[in-house]
């Protein structure tokens, strides 16, 4: 049967923190149905078993590969597993308090092989649940009685995608009326949850790990806004004409956007556009009754476009202003929804969750009117929870921030995605800066301790390089990625902080300077990297790289290098390990010579390669936090840039790495960093809702990287940041540029760091507050002075000057 009821998360179930226990697994089996999935295709399955009890708590725990959906009377109460992949394969601890009397457990286990997600990692079609206690020989599989029985009504469309890269997995044909219909027989054990090791022998199947992870937020979205009707099936990637664009009056799709039932007659077509007014990430479903042989298509996008190209595998769209629909074409990727039309009401949902601003509602009706009674999307993601907060005079910054924190939350899931729409793959370079934005608004660490961790077992996998995405079925070398995971350990080490944790990834950062070292010739350059030598989506670039000389040496690989070098010293110094931590420090100082010997040019900027006449801002933010040494020098750079960029005679660099450039205005103490706030600005007065990817025509409209301005605006502006490791101590060096007042609350440990500063005439005064336990330092104008726990008065006055950070 479908899923019954969009009701995740019944309040009698908890997700459990990990434990050291878990002890049945010990005698659980994984199962599938009798004759498995041959050939390698698709298989959904309804796994289920029935008991009577006597009332009390059950502990159980829970995984499949690949996804399972768990009802317990009727209700979703859990979806998962967290993606991993085997080496790392994660399940979930739960506790319900069930009452007296008969129950009835189902989970449907799907397993899509090779048209799945690309994050969804595979190794067979299987299910598993271990229960603790006296549901131990009632539900755990491999033990218990479960029946299975293979689900029809789920048919992956194989050629409903969209062009290029488009990761997310199938369209689906959801149809009620094949609900049912396959033979039930019992769950056939495949293989032991943990197999004993003979003789020292690695398991060849999943490795189990309890995730840390909560569970996903699962709430109903109802917030919807009519936008267009039509009495006819708009095609596919069709023209939304500006006669069917709605200007108030009352519609059909009206009523459905406010939730109200809406019939549509026999023998009809009708297309609705609604509008959520923001980008949001849900599982898609239909309520209805009648209808029978009607076809309800679901499709979402971002928004509507002019007219669109494949380019380097990218889907660019000409977009426009976000809230204009009319005469622009519907780009979109969905589902179709068929309900049996028996009788009754019938609930059809698709099982893997979408993401857009627009929904297309397309309907074809057969012989029997069809009422659609509501919509019922559910939306997901993780549970970020906002402890911080940022006020300013510039109403302007506000709004970006607002834009950015909806970015980041809709980037959260099991893992930080570069794009919901599109990938929803976790890529270093974007959970990096993902992970310090998530700090920025919540001191929970979860979802980044499992990001360096899950990179960190993808060395295994690269020959010793860390994939540039992980987990993902398909393999890709990224070298900048792999450097920039050594620098995420560094951020997980200063913002967040756990010392077993560093040490846990000592031998995976050293492993990965290693191999980069193996690259590292006599002249101080790195030569002859693999994979793809993607840094930024630069519209002066060729494919995201930046320009090399004959010899294939890059500035900006070397400068990298240089800050994951140094990165890796403050690491092993962390850990006690000074030596090493010196042999660090004198390879990024023979690379950091080759670069300024080979790169420096008149004009005090560093050119992207030796003897090429071609200048980035990339080159020159990584050189300011890598070669320059005291901040006048960081300082006199960016201005040098700053005036070539004026000019318009400096490759730009995008949304995404102005990260790197607002860090070295950081360093430089450059106010550079406020005018660059505005392509956010105008990213609002083009209707966007989320920060987009990349410059347009664009791909993606919701892109998590590029949500750093609420970084910034805490660690930059405001200028909080971890003093030492573990975020033990604070410092605070605002940089208000043109603001006259900052109040902030920052999150730190289970209390909040605060400030209310006013700024005029080179002055600034007000107050930072500290927890108990907190101490740090306060720079102002040159000038410098310890804060303690408690309230700290700020009177200073003087004219800003460089100093040394």
């Amino acid at each position: 049967m479908p899923i019954l009821q969009a009701v995740p998360a019944s309040p009698l179930c908890f997700r459990l923190p990990p434990a050291g226990g878990a002890g049945a697994l010990a005698s659980a089996k994984w199962v599938w149905s009798q004759g498995g999935a041959p050939d390698g295709q698709p298989r959904f399955c309804r796994f289920t078993t029935a008991f009577e009890w006597e009332g009390g708590e059950v502990e159980f725990y829970i995984t499949a590969d690949q996804r399972f959906v768990l009802s317990l009377d009727g209700r979703v109460v859990a979806r998962g597993p967290d993606a991993g992949a085997p080496e790392r394969y994660y399940y979930a601890g739960y506790r319900v308090e069930l009452p007296p009397g008969r129950h009835e457990w189902s989970a449907l286990v799907w397993w899509l092989g090779d048209l799945a997600p690309y994050a969804h990692v595979s190794r067979r079609p299987a299910f598993l649940l271990a229960a603790e206690g006296a549901a131990h020989p009632l539900l755990t599989t491999g033990v218990a009685g479960w029946t299975a029985r293979p689900c029809a009504e789920f048919i992956p469309v194989i050629g409903r995608k969209l062009p290029g890269a488009h990761f997310i997995g199938p369209s689906y044909l959801i149809d009620g009326a094949l609900a049912g219909q396959g033979e039930a027989g019992p769950a056939v054990p495949v293989a032991d949850a943990r197999p004993e090791g003979v003789n020292g022998r690695l398991p060849a199947q999943w490795v189990l790990r309890q995730s840390e992870l909560p569970e996903q937020l699962h709430t109903g979205w109802s917030h919807w806004r009519a936008r267009a009707e039509a009495g006819e099936w708009l095609a596919e990637q069709g023209k939304m004409r500006k006669e069917w664009v709605l200007g108030g009056e009352s519609s059909r799709a009206g009523e459905l956007a406010e939730g109200n039932a809406v019939v549509i007659e026999a023998h009809r077509e009708w297309t609705a556009l609604l509008d959520a007014e923001t980008i949001i990430t849900a599982y898609p479903g239909v309520e209805t009754s009648g209808g029978r042989g009607a076809r309800i298509d679901l499709s979402w996008a971002e928004s509507l476009g002019a007219g669109a190209e494949l380019r380097e595998n990218n889907f660019l769209v000409e977009k426009g202003h976000r809230d204009e629909i009319a005469d622009k074409f519907f780009y979109g990727f969905g589902d179709v929804f068929a309900p049996a039309g028996r009788g009754g009401v019938e609930f059809l949902q698709a099982p893997w969750w979408r993401a857009g601003r627009y929904l297309l509602v397309r309907v074809r009706t057969a012989g029997q009117p069809l009422v659609i009674r509501r919509l019922a999307c559910e939306q997901t993601g993780y549970p970020v929870r906002t402890r911080s907060r940022f006020n300013c005079p510039d109403a302007s910054l506000g709004r970006v921030l607002e834009l950015c924190e909806r970015g980041i939350r809709a980037s959260c899931h099991e893992m930080y995605s570069d794009c919901p729409a599109f990938e929803q793959l976790m890529y270093a370079g974007d959970a990096r800066v993902e992970a310090l934005v998530h700090r920025c608004l919540e001191t929970d660490d979860r979802l980044a301790r499992k990001a360096v961790q899950v990179f960190n077992d993808s060395r295994h996998k690269g020959g010793g390089w860390t994939w540039s995405r992980y987990p993902a079925r398909v393999g890709q070398v990224l070298p900048v990625f792999s450097l920039i995971w050594v620098l995420m350990v560094d951020d997980f080490l200063h913002w967040r902080g756990d010392a077993a944790f560093i040490k846990s990834q000592l031998t995976g950062v050293r492993a990965t300077l290693d191999v980069f070292e193996e690259f590292l010739d006599g002249d101080g350059w790195l030569r002859g990297l693999p994979g793809w030598m993607f840094v930024d989506w630069c519209p002066w670039w060729q494919n995201g790289v930046p320009p090399a000389d004959a010899a294939g040496r890059r500035a900006v690989v070397n400068l990298f290098y240089i800050l994951a070098l140094r990165a890796g010293a403050r690491i092993e110094n962390a850990v006690g390990a000074p030596a090493r931590a010196a042999c660090l420090k004198a390879l990024a100082e023979r690379a950091g010579a080759a670069v300024r010997g080979d790169c420096a040019s008149a004009g005090g900027l560093f050119r992207d390669a030796p003897g090429l006449d071609a200048f980035s801002e990339h080159t020159q933010a990584l050189a300011a936090l890598a070669l320059a040494g005291d901040r006048r020098e960081k300082h006199e750079l960016l201005e040098a840039t700053r005036a070539r960029s004026a000019a318009r005679a400096i490759a730009p660099a995008s949304y995404y790495f102005m990260h790197y450039l607002f860090e070295a205005c950081h360093e430089a103490a450059s106010d550079w960093l406020h005018d660059r706030f505005s392509p956010w600005r105008d990213l609002l007065a083009r209707g966007l809702r989320t920060p987009i990817e990349a410059a347009e025509p664009c791909r993606s409209d919701c892109h998590g990287w590029a949500s750093h301005p609420l970084f910034h605006a805490y660690a930059t502006i405001a200028g909080i940041r971890p003093g030492s490791t573990g975020f033990s101590s604070v410092l605070v060096e605002p940089l208000p540029g043109p603001l006259t007042a900052i109040e902030a609350e920052f999150p730190w440990r289970a209390a909040s760091i605060s400030l209310r500063l006013s700024f005029a005439g080179g002055s600034a005064r007000g107050e930072v507050s500290l927890p108990g336990e907190l101490s740090g330092e306060f720079r102002w104008a040159g000038m410098s002075r310890p804060l303690h726990p408690g309230l700290n008065i700020i009177p200073w006055t003087g004219s800003p000057t460089l100093c040394s950070p």
